[in-house]
This record gives C-alpha cells, sequence and structure tokens, in this order.
C-alpha cells in the first residue's frame, strides 16, 4: 500500500512539474540524451519515466538538469516525510527507531546537497555539482547500511529508497555530462 501511494507521489510529482511548466507531454523527446542517461542510471525504466516529463524538446542540458534537482529535491523530502512517519510508528522498538532516526539525518544531508546543487548551477559552478550530487546519492545509500538482517529494512520502504537512490544518480549522472559537456 505505501509503495503504491509513493508510485503515486513519483508520477505526481513528474505530471505537476510537467503542467507548471507548460510541456507538452506528446511532445517528442531527445531519444540519445534520455537513453544516455538512463543507460547509466541505476533503474533505467525508473530513470525513463522519471526524466521523460522533465524534458521539453530545445531544452538544454544545463536546464534539464535544473528541472531533475528539484524533482529529485522533492522525492527525496518526500521519503524524508516517510522516514520521519516510521521514525513515529516505531517509537516502542528503541533500534529500529534509532535506524529510521539515523536514516532521517542521512536524508536531511541528502536534501540539503541537493538543494545547495541547485544552487549552484544557478551560480554557473558546475564544476561542484558532480560532487554534491554524489553526496546527496551517498547518504540516500548510508541509510540501507543501517539496517541489519536482526532489523531488516522493510520491502516497501526498501522499495522507495532505491527510488531516491535512483533520482540521485539521475543527478549525478547530468551533472557529470553537464561539466564534461559530453552529451
Amino acid at each position: 500500500m505505501v509503495t503504491s501511494y509513493y508510485f503515486f507521489l513519483f508520477t505526481f510529482i513528474s505530471l505537476t512539474f510537467l503542467c507548471n511548466n507548460n510541456i507538452n507531454p506528446t511532445a517528442a523527446e531527445s531519444p540519445d540524451l534520455i537513453n544516455n542517461i538512463c543507460s547509466k542510471a541505476l533503474n533505467a525504466p525508473q530513470c525513463l519515466e522519471f526524466l521523460r516529463p522533465l524534458y521539453h524538446p530545445g531544452d538544454s542540458v544545463r536546464t534539464l538538469t535544473q528541472n531533475t534537482i528539484k524533482s529529485s529535491s522533492t522525492f527525496v523530502f518526500l521519503v524524508y516525510d516517510e522516514i520521519h512517519v516510521r521514525e513515529k510508528q516505531t517509537i516502542r522498538d528503541p533500534v529500529l527507531n534509532k535506524i529510521f532516526n539515523k536514516c532521517g539525518e542521512e536524508y536531511t544531508a541528502a536534501v540539503n546537497a541537493l538543494n545547495q546543487g541547485i544552487e549552484l548551477l544557478q551560480s554557473g559552478d558546475y564544476q561542484n555539482l558532480p560532487s554534491i550530487a554524489s553526496n546527496a546519492l551517498s547518504q540516500t545509500q548510508s541509510c540501507d547500511t543501517n539496517f541489519t538482517p536482526g532489523e531488516p529494512e522493510p520491502s516497501d520502504f526498501k522499495i522507495l529508497a532505491q527510488k531516491a537512490q535512483n533520482v540521485c544518480s539521475i543527478v549525478l549522472i547530468l551533472s557529470k555530462q553537464l561539466v564534461s559537456g559530453k552529451f
């Protein structure tokens, strides 16, 4: 149930961004650019689903990167909200509560890194974008390492966390391409 809820949110964020930017969903995308990026992502099908609504023909890689960072930040923040809910739900399980608390700290750092990426992009400081994106990805991945065989990661949360990691990987790929100038 939680997974379908977050799939809905994932789709809703993409569609909201699409509508707010007056993007025509039937417009042709740049298959080479989108496919190139998604072929390097942690999950190519999710990447395609995430990027297609964010790209408008004629957009620069910088514009696509900016749109992707904003949407990724929103999605990672939604995962942080879920962590906060689970933290409250596990108040009587100190071990699991501590794990979700630590995940909350890591996701806070990931959201902050993505927001810093937006600022860097707006200032034209592309050189530091890959390290910021890498930091966001590392922070989301760190949450998974907090779970142990004795306290396994709930499967619905793991799916959500993997989507967060994937959107961060997309930001990292775009950041590297923006810096290298190779599209």
